[in-house]
């Protein structure tokens, strides 16, 4: 090789290789491996991002536990011995509008609770009139509840709406059977859920709920990335919520059929 040595050689194809850079085959090749690292890192991300909202939200549950058995504590000769709304806890229990909104809510708390519609899959405002918020459809005080806070992202089952879901029938009891308080000619849903908590009905054979399995405080918001196997075996959407005696839970979206 006219006195050129091997090291030479090498050395000028691998100045030759560098200059003609990468193959097309190499290129598609690296952007496939990128792809598949995309593919696999993104969903982890998400999921550990969502365990950390679902941390805090939860934190905000807890809360409202130890604010509901205290305010509890406070008035236990009431009839119903619950506030009419989370609202009301503001100021003379709560003191942190924060508490109020879920970290998994895109709205901050704009939209309310958002119970699901029918659908597990698709979120909708079934029941209106349970957000408690500025935009509450009959107004900003509706049923007393605190104008003070205009975002909430919590469910209040114990709320002082009237009860729009068919109580009756799934209660299998009258208006007589359910009202308890006054401030208002309806059945709100807090007397319901009081009566469903002390006497069951169809879903558990009338038999009574217990304070710890029933919840007065429930978040919607995890159920379009988290899910949980009901009693039955099912993968349905998740759901966390604050029971009547303060402990937080994790269930089903359709709380009766928790495991």
């Amino acid at each position: 090789m006219n006195g050129m040595s091997n090291a030479t050689i090498v050395s000028r194809r691998s100045r030759a290789v560098r200059a003609r850079g990468f193959t097309l085959v190499e290129l598609l090749v690296v952007i496939a491996i990128i792809g598949i690292l995309i593919a696999i890192v993104i969903p982890v991300i998400g999921h550990a991002l969502e365990r950390g909202r679902q941390a805090g939200c939860m934190s905000n549950l807890r809360q409202f536990g130890t604010l509901l058995l205290t305010y509890r504590t406070d008035r236990y000769t009431d009839p119903l011995p619950v506030p009419g709304w989370l609202s009301n806890l503001y100021g003379s229990y709560a003191d942190a509008p924060p508490i109020y909104i879920c970290p998994s809510d895109r709205s901050g708390g704009r939209d309310g609770s958002k119970p699901l519609a029918g659908d597990a899959t698709v979120m909708g405002d079934l029941y209106p009139e349970t957000n408690d918020t500025e935009f509450h459809p009959s107004g900003p005080t509706a049923y007393g509840r605190n104008p003070l806070i205009t975002r909430c992202s919590y469910l209040y089952e114990f709320n002082a709406a009237p009860c729009s879901w068919n109580w009756r029938g799934f209660l299998n009891a009258t208006e007589a059977d359910v009202k308890i308080a006054t401030a208002y000619p309806h059945v709100s849903w807090g007397e319901a859920k009081y009566y469903q908590m002390r006497f069951g009905d169809t879903d558990n054979n009338h038999r009574p709920y217990g304070e710890d399995r029933i919840p007065i405080v429930s978040c919607y918001h995890h159920y379009a990335r988290s899910r949980i196997e009901d009693r039955d075996g099912a993968r349905v959407p998740l759901t966390l919520r604050v029971a009547y005696a303060g402990n937080v839970f994790v269930a089903p979206v359709k709380w009766e059929t928790a495991r």
